[in-house]
């Protein structure tokens, strides 16, 4: 009988990269702190490789502190910070927090408001607004997480840190450069391809790779071979088709399982029926480039999932020689929508070819 495919989180592959963090974590709990920065596209899987992680770390005996990044930018400050004490206090109780015998400085609810709720008689914290009050506050963290991850160990994890607010982006850089000693692991993910020259998460990410405790860890896509696993995982049926999966996700374990779990609704012959989720992943990823880097890709999409410049060029014009169009270009390479084809210089490609196939459906057909 075949088991229809679901959106249970399967986690097949990334030995390596889990690895890597078993170390971190190990090295950590020995008393030496550890950072591991996972980075990677959407979906990619490195809210699930720290799930794993921080699964391990918690049936340990670890404490486990979990936050997120806000997409809109419209949390208040130190956002991600107090949504992770807050979850685990929520969990555990707010005898945890005393459990150390350190007191709770009144300081750390600029940091933590959580605190105001579930310590009693903590007094009303001075005003931290200049540089010197700031770091006086980042010290006094510093130690509440050492106090905090002494009997243990802690493991926090940041996740979507490339929407963390810019305070709590300082503090993560003061924690990780001042911390000797704890019992403490950070692990942060991020997306790669959304943090351009501007983005506050690149002047951090800078600075944290030169501390000495910290690792960069990237993740891409399933290789066939996971990809099948991933398929036999969850879906028994033997038709379930693998390779076509493959090519049309390159591996993202979020398409993948998307695309796997609508497969018996929304397959019609040879033709897939695009599942709204990943629609709205793909055209969202898409609209961060702006409107004319979409226009320029949707003139490639009709060549195939490969293309030439040239060809394009032909298309969309040049002027003496020069292409207006090439900024838009190297934009989608910085982003990973498009890829370079190797061995054939002027040659590109989809990074995935359901990235082609929402900017061919979204074009009318008069524009086709």
């Amino acid at each position: 009988m075949t088991r229809e495919a679901t959106i249970d989180p399967v986690f097949v592959g990334r030995e390596q990269e889990l690895g890597e963090l078993r170390g971190a974590l190990a090295a950590a709990l020995s008393g030496t702190p550890r950072l591991v920065l996972v980075g990677g596209e959407p979906g990619i899987g490195k809210t699930r490789l720290a799930e794993v992680l921080a699964g391990e770390a918690a049936a340990g005996g670890a404490a486990v502190w979990w936050g997120r990044g806000w997409e809109d930018g419209s949390a208040p400050a130190f956002w991600p910070w107090n949504t992770a004490l807050t979850r685990w206090v929520d969990q555990v109780g707010p005898e945890a927090l005393l459990a150390g015998g350190d007191p709770v400085a009144p300081e750390l609810c600029h940091v933590f408001p959580v605190l105001r709720d579930r310590v009693p008689g903590l007094a009303v914290p001075p005003t931290w607004d200049s540089d010197q009050a700031r770091f006086r506050l980042f010290d006094t963290v510093s130690r509440f997480l050492v106090s905090q991850a002494r009997r243990a160990g802690l493991v926090i994890v940041l996740d979507d840190s490339h929407w963390a607010d810019v305070p709590s982006l300082k503090l993560l850089e003061f924690v990780v450069a001042d911390l000797r000693h704890a019992r403490l692991l950070v692990v942060a993910t991020y997306r790669d391809t959304e943090i351009d020259d501007g983005h506050p998460f690149r002047h951090t990410l800078a600075g944290l790779t030169r501390e000495a405790p910290a690792r960069q860890v990237t993740l891409s896509g399933l290789t066939p071979a996971e990809c099948a696993r991933y398929v036999a995982t969850i879906a028994t049926d033997a038709g379930a088709p693998g390779p076509d999966l493959h090519r049309e996700t390159s591996g993202n374990p979020f398409l993948l399982g998307e695309l796997l779990r609508l497969w018996h609704l929304r397959r019609a012959g040879t033709h897939w029926r695009m599942p709204p989720g990943v629609r709205e992943v793909v055209s969202a990823r898409l609209d961060r480039l702006g409107a004319e880097c979409r226009n320029v890709l949707a003139v490639a999409a009709l060549f195939g999932n490969a293309f030439r410049v040239d060809r394009l060029e032909a298309v969309l014009g040049s002027s003496d020689g020069v292409i207006p169009w090439a900024a838009a270009l190297d934009r989608a390479l910085r982003s990973r929508i498009l890829v370079d084809v190797d061995g054939t210089p002027g040659e590109y490609a989809f990074a995935h070819a359901i990235i082609r196939r929402v900017l061919v459906d979204e074009l009318e057909p008069s524009a086709r």
